[in-house]
């Protein structure tokens, strides 16, 4: 008779634990509870069980965590975890498995629960992970599985309406499609699961009305892409670096051509500095230059919320696709081959300013404007509201909070950012927009009965804002920071962020704000690398989660 399976419960709750326990031991498993997080370890290293189910947020221990814990240890780094989540969004799924879940089961914890457990224990003995398979793979493994045993028919968009969007189309759990930059079927769904930050669309979940927008009317941001660039009120300004004069004079006749306002410099560090004193709807740039390449302008102008949004185009003389999806995990817009020929360029920097264009052309028309902020970029709403002399509202929401700038005849009357119980204003309500993740918005012409002023010239509230962010995160690299004694963590936030955090996010940010270890000795204690650590404090700070003792 063959023994029966394992399985290891954990959750804070007693009673939910009890339920699990009854209807799993009623289906013939063997069953053990544990509800402290901290006993996982020890509890799995004396049972060993077949399978642990856990809760995904727990106190003292997410349980990412605690999948982190079990992997240090040879007795228990291969037992598989799942997590029990009372979340039902794709977005959670899909954070529950970068987590290192093979699966994800929602509560309540019911029959329909017990048989995709029996589903998930015969899948993991028949389907096992494929020998070899790097993190990306086997995510996509445990994801592929996930949606077949839940028979999801979703299509999954990584940046949508961006030239490097990615796309994975599910029907009744069964991959259809998935292409990324130049590859296709599940090695493409893997390089979309290793972007750490993407905007992520579900177009299942979109009907759910998740937003609070009226998705019968396409937003703005993703309109079909035009064959040529409308007639709007500016033209896109574009900017063109490259060391060959030739090829620079070159590809400022064709843009300009076709409808752009272009300027041109000679190497990276022009560049940047040309795009820190215009503001350029796309920068299109060699790889290979002298002083400062390709790569360095694009570190330089995504390290800069002044320059931030704007879109980089890479032109390459080497057509290696790799190269390409490096460039795409960079957060380069697109990569080109550079041939010497202009049309493939133009027509890949329309489509990089169509989704701006759009939004202005409704604008301009004071007609309600649904807006894909992560595609047009907030900065530059902001910009074009005011330029275009608006008056109305505009609202947003994403994952973090929920935004709302009043206008009136292109000033800002009113602006507030509002996370669980928390509100800022003014300057520090733009800056919350400004870092906000996959948020869509409404924007609503109209005369406004808000009689406020915000008492600083837009142009100079927008400037006020980068800057604001750009002190933040300058914190995170200077001495203080790291000399400093005393963290003071926003309770209300930090709760907050531990549910939407990226688990490397979320293990630094435990460290910091319940464990005290000093931003200096994160590295060391985490085994994280600087790059990780300046990410994962830069956004902390950025959310106000954490201030430092010598910023109070």
């Amino acid at each position: 008779m063959t023994a029966p399976k394992r399985i290891l419960a954990v959750d804070d709750d007693d009673f939910f634990l009890q339920i699990v326990a009854d209807q799993l031991g009623a289906a013939g498993f063997e069953v053990s509870a544990e509800s402290e997080p901290t006993r996982v370890v020890p509890h799995a290293t004396e049972l060993v069980p077949d399978l642990i189910l856990m809760d995904r947020l727990m106190p003292l221990l997410s349980g990412g965590e605690v999948i982190r814990a079990l992997k240090a240890f040879p007795t228990t780094q291969t037992i598989p975890v799942a997590f029990l989540t009372s979340e039902t969004s794709e977005l959670e799924t899909l954070r529950a498995l970068r987590s290192g879940a093979v699966d994800v089961l929602v509560k309540p914890f019911g029959a329909d629960t017990v048989d995709r457990v029996h589903a998930l224990m015969e899948d993991l003995v028949e389907r096992p992970v494929p020998s070899g398979a790097d993190p990306r793979q086997r995510l996509a493994h445990y994801l592929l599985g996930h949606y077949r045993r839940a028979r999801t028919s979703v299509t999954m968009l990584l940046n949508p309406g961006t030239p490097f969007e990615g796309r994975a189309a599910f029907d009744q759990g069964n991959l259809v499609s998935a292409e990324y930059g130049p590859v296709t079927g599940q090695e493409a769904l893997g390089e979309m699961l290793g972007v750490e930050d993407g905007v992520w669309r579900f177009e299942a979940a979109a009907e759910e009305d998740d937003f609070d927008v009226d998705i019968d009317e396409a937003p703005a941001a993703q309109a079909p892409v035009p064959t040529a660039a409308p007639a709007v009120a500016a033209k896109p300004r574009i900017l063109f670096v490259d060391d060959e004069p030739d090829i620079c004079r070159l590809f400022q006749i064709q843009l300009s051509r076709a409808g752009f306002d272009v300027d041109t410099a000679e190497d990276g560090q022009v560049g940047f500095d040309r795009a820190i004193a215009a503001a350029y709807d796309v920068i299109v740039a060699d790889l290979n230059m002298p002083r400062l390449d390709g790569w360095g302008l694009l570190r330089l102008v995504k390290a800069d919320h002044r320059t931030r949004e704007v879109p980089v185009v890479f032109l390459s003389a080497h057509d290696d696709y790799r190269e390409t999806l490096k460039a795409a995990h960079a957060g380069a817009s697109d990569y080109l081959a550079k041939t010497g020929r202009s049309e493939h360029v133009v027509g890949r920097v329309q489509a990089l300013v169509a989704p701006r264009q759009n939004a202005q052309r409704m604008i301009q028309g004071q007609r309600r404007a649904i807006i894909d902020v992560s595609l047009v970029g907030a900065q530059w709403l902001v910009r074009a509201l005011g330029a275009s002399h608006a008056s109305g509202t505009f609202e947003a929401r994403d994952e973090w909070g929920q935004y709302l700038v009043t206008f009136r005849e292109g000033e800002i009357s009113e602006a507030t950012a509002t996370t669980a119980t928390r509100t800022v204003s003014a300057v520090p309500a733009l800056a919350a927009l400004f870092v906000s993740r996959g948020a869509l918005g409404t924007f609503n012409p109209g005369p406004v009965s808000v009689d406020k002023k915000l008492g600083i010239p837009l142009a100079k509230a927008v400037s006020a804002a980068s800057d604001l962010l750009n002190q933040l995160e300058a914190r995170v690299a200077t001495a203080k920071v790291t000399a400093a004694g005393t963290v003071r963590v926003d309770q209300e936030l930090y709760r907050l962020f531990l549910r939407i955090a990226s688990d490397r996010d979320l293990i630094l940010a435990r460290a910091v704000c319940e464990g005290g270890v000093k931003p200096a000795d994160l590295a060391a204690r985490l085994s994280l690398t600087a790059d990780e650590v300046q990410a994962g404090l830069k956004e902390l700070l950025r959310r106000r989660v954490i201030s430092f003792e010598a910023d109070a």
